[in-house]
């Protein structure tokens, strides 16, 4: 199917958001790496909504694989406000609640847990998209991303995209920091750039949690 124009309006995302979905270098990983209600939820839909369009294989359609911790995680935080994009977008598309799949005249997506990534088999994705990385262990993070990678093999711009709350020095920042090359791009969204949030909501975190802790859950850092 022919693909159809996404336009993006720079006002209506965080400055992390824009470069995040931007990716102006291109980087065949990238990671959104935010605090509390900093937008990695809109990050991961807007980047999925773009790739299931844009990145195709050989047969002209898209193949998404998209992994949550958990099922339940992915019905809450992913496919109801999905479905709602491909709605206003005025994209037919089926959901498939048993094998946890949609599948559109773009392409298919197809949603597994991240800690069973043993799954992850058989098929050439054009892009992965993961999100709350760092909610995982390092080794099944670490196993999630292999097993991502191996299948990213659909198409020559195949993305891996990841979004997470920094949980200490989890395998995102081995991945995207120890390992960093030109290939990665990492985004640390801030708390504070969301004008949506209220003032208490701020204030809150900043009456429970100590200052390492508001260094990742404000500021997006590793710590």
């Amino acid at each position: 199917m022919e693909s159809k124009p996404i336009t993006l309006h720079k006002e209506d995302y965080f400055p992390a958001q824009w470069k995040f979905l931007t990716n102006t270098k291109k980087a065949r990983i990238k990671a959104y790496v935010g605090g509390f209600g900093s937008g990695k939820t809109t990050s991961l839909l807007v980047s999925t909504m773009i790739n299931l369009i844009n990145r195709k294989n050989k047969g002209g359609v898209s193949n998404g694989l998209i992994l949550y911790p958990t099922y339940g995680l992915a019905d809450s935080v992913f496919v109801d406000p999905f479905r709602e994009m491909l709605e206003r977008n005025g994209i037919a598309y089926t959901y498939n609640i048993a094998a946890h799949k949609f599948k559109t005249p773009y392409g298919n997506i197809q949603i597994y847990q991240t800690r069973y990534p043993q799954r992850i088999v058989g098929s050439s994705y054009t892009y992965v998209g993961i999100d709350e990385l760092d909610i995982e262990t390092f080794k099944i993070a670490e196993t999630t991303v292999q097993k991502a990678l191996g299948r990213l093999r659909g198409c020559d711009d195949a993305e891996l995209y990841i979004t997470t709350t920094p949980e200490g020095f989890g395998y995102t920042w081995h991945l995207m920091v120890q390992e960093y090359n030109d290939s990665k791009l990492l985004v640390h969204g801030k708390t504070t750039d969301n004008h949506y949030l209220p003032d208490s909501y701020i204030q809150s975190l900043r009456d429970n949690y100590d200052d390492k802790l508001l260094e990742a859950y404000i500021f997006g850092n590793f710590v």
